[in-house]
């Protein structure tokens, strides 16, 4: 575009300085005819005409790109502030996503450790002592409820035993035996005692027939014991053959459980024998 402007205009001039250097001073002959220095004139009217019109093609080409660089910029921009609500949204799901582990984080630093029951907050809320369909060896069963309505409780290392020799030592698989909070958890001394039991503590164990003690305790301390030999009221309550015994489900506290006129013979048939309990679940009222 710079060579039309300037490369036309400097060839017609040159020509013009050259026709009328060389046919003289540009007088009329004698016939009226124009001489050179009219042609000069006419050319550079010519250049003139030239220019003016190289100058609007110029202005024209000119409007044309700024009008195209302006666009150019527009779309640029455009391309900016796409890039800008890319970079805007990384940094709030980036923020999201850190509010989100922090808020994990703070529930694990906020849960509670589960630790062992203090006194009362597990007891023994149901047993079978003689069962019927199966023998005793693979058929008895005891039950645990959590009194407490928000803690879970650890109790693998407690100990089961009897007040003389029986005992044992809650080794749970993993090394947890976790017994939730309001919820139950039955031990038996098979994995079948016609259901799927929570825990074997295996043939260390046993309950009699006639009269025997169930205590469980933590750390050394004691957290309950159901005496169904010598407790209050319990001498004309002892185990029948093929019914567990049952707390009832309005009394499931540590002290109402000592007594024997707060227990009764179970009527909810187990799922894989013909002896009744009620293991793990509510227990059935006793009046």
């Amino acid at each position: 575009m710079e060579y039309r402007t300037w490369f036309l205009p400097v060839v017609l001039v040159t020509m013009a300085s050259l026709w009328a250097a060389g046919c003289g001073d540009g007088e009329e002959d004698d016939n009226g005819d124009t001489g050179p220095s009219d042609v000069a004139m006419d050319i550079q009217e010519d250049v003139m005409d030239v220019e003016e019109d190289m100058g609007e093609d110029v202005e024209e080409d000119v409007e044309e790109d700024v009008s195209d660089i302006e666009e150019d910029m527009e779309e640029d921009g455009d391309d900016m502030d796409a890039e800008m609500d890319a970079e805007m949204d990384i940094e709030e799901d980036g923020d999201d996503m850190d509010a989100e582990m922090d808020a994990e984080m703070d529930i694990e630093e906020d849960a509670p450790s589960t630790g062992p029951p203090g006194v009362g907050d597990v007891i023994v809320t149901e047993f079978m002592a003689n069962p019927e369909a199966l023998a005793d060896s693979n058929g008895e069963y005891f039950e645990l409820y959590n009194t407490s309505s928000t803690e879970d409780f650890e109790l693998d290392g407690c100990v089961i035993e009897d007040l003389s020799a029986d005992s044992h030592t809650i080794g749970a698989a993993g090394g947890s035996f976790v017994i939730p909070a309001g919820g139950y958890v039955t031990l038996a001394n098979s994995d079948m005692p016609g259901f799927t039991s929570d825990y074997n503590y295996g043939g260390s164990w046993f309950l009699s027939n006639s009269g025997d003690e169930i205590q469980l305790s933590c750390g050394g301390t004691v957290i309950d014991t159901v005496d169904y030999d010598n407790g209050p009221n319990w001498a004309g309550n002892q185990p029948t053959e093929g019914a567990a015994k049952g707390l009832d489900p309005t009394l499931l506290n540590a002290t109402d459980n000592d007594d024997g006129d707060n227990w009764c013979d179970q009527t909810t048939s187990l799922p894989n024998t013909t002896d009744n309990g009620t293991p793990g679940a509510a227990n059935d009222p006793c009046s």
